[in-house]
């Protein structure tokens, strides 16, 4: 029989337990209490509203959405003129990449017919004119460090611009 007393003193403990935990809930309650809530007024809500948020009137707020449609059709323009640029811009450095391929691309020949009293000078510049070097003075200055400019054979040698400056120079020395 003990085990069963404890039991009820237990049941007991709990109940009474739980019993003034609701009476404090209950009976402490502000509106029970008598004490006023803290309700806003219509004042207090402006007040609040204004200080956290923009309050627009109806005129307002669709002259502000007439503004934003405005502004969103301006930037959908700008932003296919840029795109509109950009493509115009890739096609652009695309044909000066055909070019420079094309120019990479491109061997110039020629048949320099090398006459009486014609100088290095004159085969130089005849050169730079067809495409075949790109500067006569470096052709000048690779003949005279060669010590060939008196070896110079006269008569018509095909030349290309594949050809080193040296090559060229043996081409018409020899």
């Amino acid at each position: 029989m003990e085990g069963n007393e404890k039991m009820r003193g237990i049941a007991a403990g709990i109940f009474i337990a739980t019993s003034a935990i609701a009476a404090i809930y209950f009976f402490s309650s502000p509106m029970n209490a008598g004490e006023q809530t803290n309700a806003m007024t219509e004042d207090d809500a402006h007040q609040f509203l204004e200080d956290s948020h923009v309050i627009l009137t109806n005129d307002e707020y669709e002259q502000l959405s007439s503004e934003l449609t405005a502004v969103k059709a301006d930037n959908e323009e700008l932003i296919a003129r840029l795109d509109e640029t950009s493509k115009l811009d890739e096609e652009l450095k695309q044909g000066e990449n055909n070019e420079q391929q094309s120019d990479e691309e491109v061997i110039y020949q020629t048949i320099i017919s090398i006459q009486q009293g014609m100088t290095s000078t004159d085969i130089g510049r005849h050169l730079e004119k067809m495409n075949i070097i790109d500067n006569r003075r470096d052709f000048e200055r690779k003949i005279a460090d060669m010590g060939v400019e008196t070896k110079i054979q006269l008569g018509e040698t095909e030349i290309s611009s594949d050809m080193s400056l040296e090559e060229i120079i043996r081409r018409i020395t020899s």
